[in-house]
């Protein structure tokens, strides 16, 4: 019995060892560890990205870019979000800057004072009718 208990211990213990060695090359086992493209991927359609965005209370968010970035409102609007379950939400929008800097960041005030930065940026400069633009990659 006391043999039988032995072989059992160290079956489970090497079982154990080999989970664990297993899954520290993932840091996520969640999300399969991908292979490297041997090309690059160009849609040729429309897709979601699935982009995270930063959220927090409006005061957090406002007080970060304005004492960090020095950025001021040059825009406002509204913008509509959607959520990862597809549900699409209304916000207010709230484009700041800082012309000194040329950073800027484009945030979304949501539902109970839950404000996100979609978006933000170097180099804002304005865009003059005559010029063509071209987007850099």
């Amino acid at each position: 019995m006391k043999k039988l208990l032995m072989v059992l211990a160290m079956i489970v213990s090497s079982t154990i060892a080999f989970a664990e060695t297993e899954s520290n090359n993932n840091p996520n086992p969640e999300l399969p560890i991908q292979p490297a493209p041997e090309e690059r991927y160009v849609p040729q359609g429309w897709f979601k990205a699935p982009i995270m965005v930063d959220c927090g209370p409006k005061k957090l968010v406002i007080d970060q870019l304005k004492g960090d970035y020095a950025e001021t409102p040059l825009a406002t609007g509204t913008i509509m979000v959607m959520w990862p379950n597809g549900a699409v939400m209304p916000g207010s929008m709230l484009i700041v800057s800082n012309p000194a800097t040329k950073s800027w960041s484009m945030i979304a005030g949501l539902q109970d004072d839950i404000w996100c930065i979609v978006g933000h940026g170097a180099g804002l400069t304005p865009a003059q009718p005559s010029e063509k633009i071209s987007i850099k990659y």
